[in-house]
């Protein structure tokens, strides 16, 4: 499953509120389980890997952290209104918009799961220098 923008599964959850949106795991196993599911004989995978990631993952998204909402058409499947402020120039400012999920803003919640699975399933010495591909992050 990608780490993307527009990765479907960032989606799979519900808004608590215009700011939060909390992650439905049990929809993200799901989804997970059928992608495995298509590369299960694979010798290099991992099941204990791939479950420790989802119990990872960060349970809910805030656009004050390192997320930012995913807008959307009205007509996408999972579409939500919301009433959404933001702070220009000192100025509350609300506008409406749709919504399906969160997105995040960079690799920094990845990365952080990654250096805890890689912990927790004992695969080894992982670094944020490693995963950036050599750079210092």
């Amino acid at each position: 499953m990608p780490w993307a923008e527009n990765a479907e599964w960032f989606s799979l959850g519900t808004f608590r509120d215009s700011d939060t949106f909390v992650f439905d795991r049990k929809a993200i196993r799901e989804r997970l389980a059928a992608g495995l599911e298509r590369v299960r004989e694979c010798p290099y995978l991992r099941p204990d890997v791939c479950k420790a990631a989802v119990d990872e993952l960060p349970s809910r998204a805030s656009v004050w952290g390192r997320w930012r909402r995913r807008i959307v058409k009205a007509d996408s499947p999972r579409a939500t209104p919301l009433a959404a402020r933001e702070y220009r120039h000192g100025c509350d400012v609300s506008s409406s918009v749709i919504c399906d999920g969160m997105a995040p803003l960079g690799d920094d919640e990845a990365v952080r799961t990654i250096l805890a699975v890689s912990k927790r399933c004992a695969l080894g010495r992982v670094t944020r220098k490693a995963l950036a591909g050599g750079r210092e992050v």
